[in-house]
């Protein structure tokens, strides 16, 4: 799949503002089939997901796709939601994430002009052209605290 290029995908990052659409924002679920149909209209694979419900508003989910992620984060109190997707897909150009980007913007009642995206080219090589010499000197090996992970709040087990 990737033999003939350096590219692993791009990474589209968004924050949402002065949103408008404030039901949509407001409802886990609504925000979900949003971003499930986004994947049925780009032909996306969700494997699997998880998602959480704050108190007194906002949530978190995350798609993960065969293709690599999609994650949201609402600040409701802010009219704000921030969205990242990031696939391996290797797209002529930026225009899919683009219209991707305009969609959400219109479905959240919001104008690209209030909101900011940015779309990243991730590769497999690297592009700085200096090394850093490293001055680092090695961490102390740190157990984890047990207690912590048998009594998550979001249900992961470790």
């Amino acid at each position: 799949m990737f033999e003939d290029t350096n590219s692993s995908g791009k990474h589209l990052i968004c924050d949402f503002k002065n949103i408008t659409n404030i039901k949509l924002l407001n409802s886990k679920l609504e925000l979900k089939l949003m971003c499930k149909d986004l994947c049925i209209e780009n032909n996306y694979t969700i494997l699997g997901e998880i998602d959480y419900e704050f108190h007194p508003q906002g949530c978190s989910f995350l798609f993960l796709l065969s293709e690599s992620h999609l994650s949201v984060h609402t600040f409701p109190e802010k009219k704000h939601l921030a969205f990242d997707l990031y696939t391996c897909r290797q797209y002529e150009n930026n225009n899919v994430y683009i219209e991707i980007y305009l969609k959400l913007c219109e479905k959240l009642g919001t104008t690209c002009q209030q909101c900011e995206y940015t779309i990243i080219d991730r590769t497999f090589l690297s592009t700085f052209s200096k090394k850093v010499e490293q001055k680092l000197q090695p961490l102390e090996k740190v157990e984890p605290n047990r207690n912590i992970l048998e009594n998550d709040p979001l249900g992961f087990h470790f």
